[in-house]
């Protein structure tokens, strides 16, 4: 019987080992293991981003000064081209990567001619100083456009003011100047841009380089040890970053 007994023990203990050496593997989850938001280091350890927050309802938030803030760069510019196009205009996002400066483009009616280009800046604690304006006029000058648009969710510098009425080729339009413009618009008209604004996660930043959401992470080392920052989900092969906004 002690004999039977051993047996039985050992054979459970035999099934045990078989199962956990060959048995069903636990399914690898591309989010939650990683593998979709890139490598990271344990030196550079990352946290993903949680989910942005519920779409504020557009008939009680509307347009407000809070949510051009929320917006990220990437999203600002597929509202303002949105924007131009609620204006009647042929208006298109430029595509990822080195742009000369330009977001947005203009085209004249029925073809494929720029007539006017737009730079765009998502800023919240920073107004848009006169060095970014006249590298924006510059943009203009080598493509040969006389005619651009300057649109920022912050506000401009009295020396960047001072450029934009020298020309009036050239239009600044800052936050509150783009909320009131929008007001002005046809009730529908403003729902369908409140609809690309919030589309999606409009909150999380996109890569500029890849044009993926990026990773809220952690960093581990130097003057900035223990600070939040944006870092490509594609990283290490794309290393580019994003300081998160500091409160005035």
């Amino acid at each position: 019987m002690v004999f039977m007994g051993v047996l039985f023990v050992a054979a459970a203990a035999l099934k045990l080992w078989f199962r956990s050496k060959f048995g069903k593997k636990r399914r690898v989850d591309p989010i939650l293991d990683s593998g979709a938001w890139g490598a990271h280091s344990p030196e550079e350890p990352a946290r993903i981003r949680p989910k942005a927050k519920i779409r504020a309802d557009p008939l009680t938030a509307g347009w407000s000064p809070a949510l051009l803030m929320e917006m990220e760069w990437h999203r600002f510019e597929h509202t303002v081209a949105a924007y131009e196009s609620e204006m009647g205009h042929a208006a298109e996002v430029t595509g990822f990567g080195a742009d000369g400066g330009i977001d947005v483009v203009v085209f004249a009616p029925g073809t494929r001619t720029p007539q006017r280009v737009i730079q765009c800046k998502a800023f919240t604690n920073q107004r848009v100083g006169v060095e970014l304006v006249r590298a924006f006029y510059g943009a203009m000058t080598l493509q040969k456009i006389p005619q651009g648009a300057f649109y920022t969710t912050s506000r401009f510098t009295d020396d960047a003011l001072a450029v934009g009425r020298s020309d009036s080729n050239l239009d600044l339009v800052d936050g509150p100047t783009l909320l009131n413009r929008i007001k002005q618009l046809p009730l529908s008209a403003q729902l369908r841009l409140f609809d690309v604004a919030t589309e999606g996660d409009y909150t999380t930043p996109t890569c500029p380089s890849c044009g993926v959401k990026m990773v809220l992470r952690i960093s581990s080392k130097g003057r900035s040890e223990g600070s939040d920052f944006y870092g490509c989900r594609n990283f290490p092969r794309c290393k580019q970053t994003f300081k998160l906004s500091q409160p005035d």
